[in-house]
């Protein structure tokens, strides 16, 4: 990371963050914080990176009602959501300017793997869901199916990856590259898409031409990814309560947490070596300056992990839900 401490998140005009996975803070009280969590779903959700108010930081309801199970988000040019409304097997298009919410590709409540218009495609638990200009629309990860689909601003989808209803770990070309529950998804400037492919362990790359490859493994059930400003990717490591980062060489490093499926907590350090998380499954890059946000799943917090100039080894911050505020009326 840039070695460019950013200490506290600064005062300024609040901008909505969009998290690579959604937090929900339904009926939750965390046995450290004094806030009852009462949000049906709450997101950090929209168009910018930081600022955020340093000690007043908000989480506001934006959609409260028709989604089941919603897992991740992303935005298009225009700053439109487009969300994997995973167990209704859609994904459905919200416009904040007019706060409607509308079926974008797939049907509610019906599974399948057609490709085809809009709603007449089918999905089973998408799961990631990424934008990518250089293909004109959205890679998702049609995680039940084992499929990588791929949506047009119009809605249309198109199978790009996998071979439906058969899970394995096979690189090649899309039409005969495998994956097994593929999750969280991001993209670089380049195109490329990375893909949390969790029971495989396994983290694929897939190109503008549809050919897969692993690009690293060793996880224990990733669940999400992030691209860093140098190509670098971040990994949550879930089962292993852990960050990782996969270095452009390829070589995988830890980051953050306990790197053990039998060591989780919630402790903060200004060593992120020695910070603990349990089950992190969302990560954003908010860049070099700010560093990465974290959905620390298991322990209902958002952390945030950035470079430490006084000690000159990575830093680690919290952003707890008892420093946030439910803002439904904003």
């Amino acid at each position: 990371m840039n070695a460019a401490n950013p200490g506290p998140f600064r005062k300024g005009k609040r901008e909505r963050v969009v998290l690579g996975q959604w937090i929900s803070f339904r009926n939750c009280q965390h046995k450290r914080s004094a806030m009852k969590c009462k949000l049906s779903v709450g997101i950090l959700a929209a168009t910018g990176c930081l600022p955020i108010l340093s000690r007043a930081q908000t989480v506001d309801t934006v959609i409260a009602s028709a989604l089941f199970e919603p897992h991740s988000v992303a935005v298009d040019a225009n700053n439109n959501y487009y969300i994997t409304d995973s167990a209704n097997n859609r994904i459905v298009r919200y416009v904040p300017d007019t706060a409607v919410m509308s079926s974008f590709a797939g049907l509610k409540g019906s599974q399948g793997t057609n490709d085809g218009a809009g709603i007449q495609a089918r999905f089973f638990d998408p799961k990631g869901i990424v934008y990518v200009p250089a293909r004109n629309g959205f890679v998702v990860a049609d995680s039940g199916n084992h499929l990588i689909r791929l949506v047009a601003l119009n809605g249309a989808v198109l199978t790009i990856a996998g071979l439906a209803g058969t899970p394995g770990a096979t690189d090649g070309p899309g039409n005969i590259a495998t994956f097994r529950f593929p999750s969280g998804l991001a993209a670089d400037t380049n195109g490329n898409v990375f893909i949390a492919d969790s029971k495989n362990n396994i983290i694929p790359k897939l190109d503008l031409d549809n050919a897969v490859t692993t690009v690293a493994g060793g996880f224990y059930e990733p669940s999400a990814v992030a691209v860093g400003d140098n190509g670098q990717l971040f990994v949550a490591d879930t089962r292993n309560h852990s960050i990782q980062v996969i270095e452009t060489n390829g070589v995988v490093t830890l980051m953050a947490g306990s790197n053990s499926r039998y060591v989780s907590g919630i402790d903060d350090s200004p060593f992120a070596s020695s910070a603990l998380f349990n089950g992190p499954s969302g990560l954003l890059w908010l860049g070099a300056k700010n560093g990465l946000l974290i959905s620390d799943t298991g322990n209902h917090t958002l952390r945030r992990l950035y470079y430490n100039t006084n000690s000159d080894v990575n830093g680690f911050q919290s952003r707890r839900s008892s420093e946030a505020q439910d803002n439904q009326d904003s």
